[in-house]
């Protein structure tokens, strides 16, 4: 991985930082399978 030459603390820095984070973690859970019956259950309330 090559050294990022801007500062520790440049936003644009961290907003990279954050966004390669967040994907990998979506990237993540969208491959985990989740059995619908763990689902919470609704009520449906008419108004």
């Amino acid at each position: 991985m090559a050294e990022d030459e801007r500062n520790i603390d440049d936003p644009a820095r961290l907003a990279d930082e954050a966004r390669e984070i967040v994907q990998k973690a979506a990237t993540e859970l969208r491959a985990l399978r989740i059995p619908i019956e763990t689902e919470p259950p609704t009520t449906f309330k008419a108004d």
